[in-house]
């Protein structure tokens, strides 16, 4: 019973729970909270990352061909809605 992260092995909690509540404990050297910290740090904040596709099809193009895929998808012309203004008054 002297392990200090005895209870913490009883509650079955994750690695990065684990890692947590070692860069936590103040009275850890702070060598092991620093190396914890370091390990858990992915897992916490992810890096962003910035991903393209690349292809030989220009803009104008790639548009042309997204809105001739639409217009099959609601047909070729939309219903269209009849409306008749009210003329306006005047005060």
């Amino acid at each position: 019973m002297s392990d200090p992260y005895f209870e913490v092995e009883q509650k079955r909690f994750n690695s990065l729970t684990f890692l947590q509540s070692i860069y936590n404990d103040p009275s850890e050297a702070k060598s092991l909270r620093m190396r914890a910290a370091i390990e858990a740090l992915p897992f916490e904040f992810p890096k962003l990352a910035v991903t393209a596709q690349v292809n030989s099809e220009t803009f104008a193009a790639a548009l042309e061909r997204a809105t001739k895929r639409s217009t099959q998808v609601i047909g070729d012309q939309p219903n269209a809605i009849e409306h008749q203004p009210r003329a306006l008054r005047r005060v």
